[in-house]
């Protein structure tokens, strides 16, 4: 932030926020529970109350809603693919397509605020490459945008929506891939 404070959003629903000032970091978890850190003094204390957390049922889709009494959205839908929307009105879209396996599931994550860049991360199979070296002018050289050739050794792609419009790429690498020295 401006002031140099944090807001440090999860995927699960944690929230911390940072008062620098103080040196307090207080953060809300899933279940409404608030703990209060403080660096200084070096005290942890949870508050004795949880924030109130509703949730219901969509009979019509399935999904679960839960409304947290800090403005905290989610809504779980019953493919396993979930939305989240802050209290600041910060999105987190997290996308699951079908796989065989929990671990073999395709997920993409979407990040959203109004004035800032939108980041997406991706995953998509025939990027990832592992140890595959493509030569130039080589048939294998799949192109993307624009003309841009996108790879990764993981397949996770990372897309950075800036506001003049500019799209920035970037990729997640294994730090050891199995049979590369």
């Amino acid at each position: 932030m401006v002031d140099g404070n944090q807001i440090i959003y999860t995927r699960d629903g944690t929230i911390t926020r940072t008062d620098h000032r103080k040196g307090v970091w207080t953060t809300v978890n899933v279940l409404g529970v608030v703990r209060e850190r403080n660096l200084r003094t070096m005290h942890v204390q949870d508050q004795i109350s949880r924030l109130q957390v509703v949730r219901k049922i969509d009979p019509e889709t399935g999904a679960v809603i839960q409304v947290r009494e800090d403005g905290f959205l989610k809504i779980d839908y019953i493919d396993g693919s979930y939305l989240m929307i802050y209290d600041d009105h910060t999105r987190i879209h997290v996308e699951k397509r079908p796989g065989e396996q929990e671990e073999t599931r395709i997920t993409n994550t979407y990040f959203e605020k109004d004035g800032y860049a939108t980041i997406k991360t991706i995953f998509d199979p025939v990027k990832a490459r592992a140890a595959t070296i493509i030569g130039q002018g080589g048939a294998d050289a799949l192109m993307g945008r624009d003309g841009i050739m996108e790879r990764s050794n993981t397949g996770q792609i990372i897309e950075t929506y800036l506001p003049c419009k500019s799209v920035v790429f970037s990729y997640m690498e294994n730090q050891e891939l199995p049979g590369v020295n």
